[in-house]
């Protein structure tokens, strides 16, 4: 880009534009815009007029809502949120319940403690992973009362700031192509890696949206009002809560951004990145200000910016990547390295993206690295850890923490666990390599979290190194040869 710029609406490439702003990928500078060489946001909107990272030749944009992942809509249904492992006083639960059942009694404890004693281990060897000053350090950035906006309780509706009717002055407005690159160059500009856009249909796309929270439990609900509220306790306390969040029918947007897992010091200082958790709520805190500082509403999650949508899901279907053997996203531009996802909900109309084929998902069918990788077995082999590992996808869902459409079984030999609500049978509705939640978190510590990434070929994206290992029909060609070069 030329430093003596003479009319405003220029255009550079991304890099250049990073670069510019003084922006790396993972992070944000507070002086970002005084670097910058643009002027105003009309300029930050023209300076592309799509995707703000143009994909190379041989990345293909699909159809909406067709990604390389087979889906069956018809078949899809809002999932519960209170059945994942992060669901401390239920999901949890029931996971330790399933391997239980079946392992044996005990098991679940046994692994437990098994992991609990590697813990200590490490803390009494003053590796970086468990250093004091280092654990300091993450509670210091993660926790939300240093957060720039305050508590947590503000992240379903966003931060109070100034909006265009208390001036008098009408709301923002453009075309959807303006609004959608606005938004996209924003999102860089505050910090992240990647965006997509995607319009929510009731029939396909809005069933993404969690129907309950994680956290309190509260359930999402779509009603047809003109403002999102929030009804019962506003503690984000984990446990379970009365009330309700709802979302207007006419918030029919969803903006989506994906954090770089960075592993370098200071962002990555106790083993996992956990900068990218406080990195992500700024991001989603100041794009919330931003949204409704236009005159528009900006929904998000209320605590963990992961826990109102199925982030991999729309990552897929958003554009930003495709689904890979290990129930991951990998992005051609990031790789496997996605370390966070967050999803805002807006009335303000959008121009959604499109899905992409990369021949990644392609890749995975006969690439079995990440799952050979994994220390508890839990990539690929149909919930048996010591299994075969199974070479295609398929549409089965297994166990609590997923779509399970043997989950009334479940729950009638596992009547001792407390359930606020009888969990629904529901099919998978997209095929894709089975993943076991349980098994992956016994065995954490041992691979550092990022094992099955940091083995794929995708690791940093796709490069030449890892193009040279894929055959014209998309298999892999050599592919532990490539691992070992990168």
């Amino acid at each position: 880009m030329k430093q003596n710029i003479s009319k405003f609406h220029t255009i550079v490439d991304r890099r250049d534009y990073l670069k510019n702003l003084g922006l790396w990928a993972f992070g944000y500078s507070d002086n970002a815009l005084s670097l910058s060489l643009f002027h105003d946001l009309d300029e930050l909107i023209s300076c592309r007029a799509s995707h703000v990272y143009t994909w190379p030749w041989w990345v293909r944009e699909l159809d909406y809502n067709k990604p390389t992942t087979e889906i069956d809509w018809n078949k899809a249904d809002r999932f519960d949120f209170r059945h994942l492992p992060q669901c401390s006083w239920q999901g949890d639960k029931e996971t330790a319940a399933w391997m239980d059942l079946r392992d044996g009694e005990g098991t679940s404890n046994r692994l437990l403690q098994d992991f609990a004693r590697r813990l200590k281990h490490a803390a009494h060897q003053n590796s970086q992973r468990y250093d004091l000053r280092n654990r300091a350090l993450t509670e210091a950035l993660f926790n939300p009362s240093v957060a720039k906006f305050g508590q947590p309780e503000v992240g379903f509706t966003g931060p109070a700031v100034p909006v265009p009717s208390q001036a008098g002055v009408n709301k923002w407005s453009g075309t959807l192509e303006e609004a959608s690159t606005m938004l996209w160059q924003v999102c860089i500009l505050f910090g992240a890696s990647d965006v997509s856009l995607v319009e929510l249909n009731p029939e396909t796309t809005r069933k993404l949206v969690a129907s309950h929270e994680f956290h309190d439990g509260k359930p999402y609900v779509f009603e047809d009002v003109a403002q999102a509220y929030e009804t019962g306790p506003d503690s984000m306390e984990r446990k379970p809560q009365e009330g309700k969040r709802v979302i207007p029918e006419r918030c029919r947007w969803l903006v989506h951004f994906s954090l770089n897992e960075a592993h370098e010091w200071p962002y990555a200082f106790s083993g996992d990145s956990w900068l990218r958790y406080a990195e992500a709520r700024q991001i989603q805190y100041r794009l919330q200000a931003f949204i409704k500082g236009l005159g528009y509403q900006a929904i998000g999650p209320c605590n963990f910016t992961n826990n109102m949508t199925e982030n991999i899901a729309l990552a897929v279907l958003g554009g930003e990547a495709e689904l890979g053997r290990n129930n991951m996203a990998i992005s051609p531009l990031l790789g496997t390295s996605c370390g966070q996802y967050s999803s805002i909900i807006t009335d303000l109309p959008l121009a959604p993206s499109k899905p992409i084929d990369a021949g990644i998902h392609r890749f995975c069918h006969t690439c079995q690295l990440c799952a050979e990788a994994c220390p508890g077995g839990a990539i690929s082999r149909a919930g048996q850890p010591d299994g075969e590992i199974r070479k295609n996808p398929v549409w089965e869902g297994f166990g609590p923490f997923h779509r399970w459409n043997k989950r009334s079984e479940f729950e009638s030999k596992t009547g001792n666990i407390p359930r606020w609500t009888n969990g629904l049978n529901q099919d998978a509705f997209y095929k894709h390599w089975y993943f076991s939640a349980p098994d992956c978190k016994v065995a954490s510590d041992i691979c550092g979290t990022w094992g099955c990434s940091q083995s794929c070929v995708f690791w940093q994206g796709i490069t030449v190194k890892s193009l040279a290992g894929i055959q014209p029909d998309g298999t892999a060609l050599f592919p532990q040869r490539i691992t070992s070069q990168q």
